[in-house]
C-alpha cells in the first residue's frame, strides 16, 4: 500500500497569479504547497476508507451522509 509519506510529489514555496489586465503578484509561502498525483491520492483515500471498513460500490454515488452513524447512502439505496 502507498504511504502517506509518498503522495507528495512536488512542493513549492513560491507562487505567481496574474490577471487578464497582465498585472502579477509573485510571493514566497511561509509552508511549501503540496503536489500529488490524483490517482494516487485517491487510491490512498480509498484504502484508508477499507481499512476502516468501508465498502467500495463501483458506480453509485453518495446522496446522503449520517456522521452520527457512520453511514452513507448511495443513489441505488446502499
Amino acid at each position: 500500500m502507498l504511504q502517506s509519506s509518498h503522495l507528495i510529489t512536488f512542493q513549492s514555496w513560491f507562487y505567481k497569479v496574474g490577471s487578464s489586465t497582465g498585472a502579477s503578484v509573485n510571493r514566497r509561502l511561509d509552508y511549501p504547497f503540496h503536489f500529488v498525483r490524483r490517482k494516487n491520492y485517491d487510491q490512498y483515500w480509498l484504502n484508508m476508507a477499507r481499512e476502516a471498513g468501508a465498502e467500495f460500490k463501483a458506480g453509485e454515488a453518495v446522496v446522503t451522509l449520517d456522521p452520527l452513524r457512520n453511514q452513507a447512502t448511495t443513489d441505488k439505496g446502499h
